[in-house]
């Protein structure tokens, strides 16, 4: 079974219950381009997995959650 690394942590692919997307499509849900997408992550806005290789994976759940909390536009 894969294995990710999640916040130094191993994780098996098991263990995570959401769709797994890349860096270019986690910047096409963010509206942003890559090299904010791997500042967030480093600076611990964005949780990502990394794969044995060394590929930044990021949890489609999460994504979606961060764009609602923190871009949620107020309704009138």
């Amino acid at each position: 079974m894969f294995e990710y690394i999640k916040n130094g942590v191993n994780v098996e692919m098991g263990q995570i219950d959401d769709r797994l997307v890349t860096t270019k499509e986690a910047c096409k849900v963010l509206g942003i381009c890559a090299k904010t997408l791997r500042r967030w992550s480093k600076d611990g806005f964005i949780s990502y997995y990394e794969t044995v290789g060394g590929h930044g994976r990021y949890s489609l759940k999460e994504l979606k959650a961060f764009l609602e909390k923190n871009f949620n536009k107020a309704t009138t």
